[in-house]
């Protein structure tokens, strides 16, 4: 089989988990009400320990090379999270690293 075809196979399968994930994580996260205010956002972030940090990586990350959520929602909600100099160092991190992928 063609390595071109392969590649496209492994982005739109990349591409619908991602947002099969992004949906569940929505709904997970409305069921436990972490997305009624900013304070229970970042409660359950902090809680999360060293993988708050990570996982928000690891997204902006993903959304760089597979665009499931839009970078300026992921952006903002890294400041809103982790504070303006955090949140910046946590996008800027994820931003370059899923550029250079």
């Amino acid at each position: 089989m063609n390595e071109k075809i392969i590649s496209k196979k492994v982005l739109r399968l990349i591409s619908v988990l991602g947002i099969v994930a992004t949906i569940l994580a929505i709904i997970y996260g409305y069921q436990k009400g972490i997305f009624t205010s900013t304070d229970r956002l970042q409660a359950a972030v902090k809680e999360a320990g060293i993988w708050g940090p990570l996982l928000f990586i690891g997204i902006q990350i993903v959304q760089v090379v597979v665009p499931i959520i839009p970078g300026g929602i992921t952006c903002v909600a890294g400041v809103v999270i982790f504070g303006p100099l955090e949140g910046f160092l946590y996008n800027y991190i994820g931003i370059v690293i899923g550029f250079h992928y």
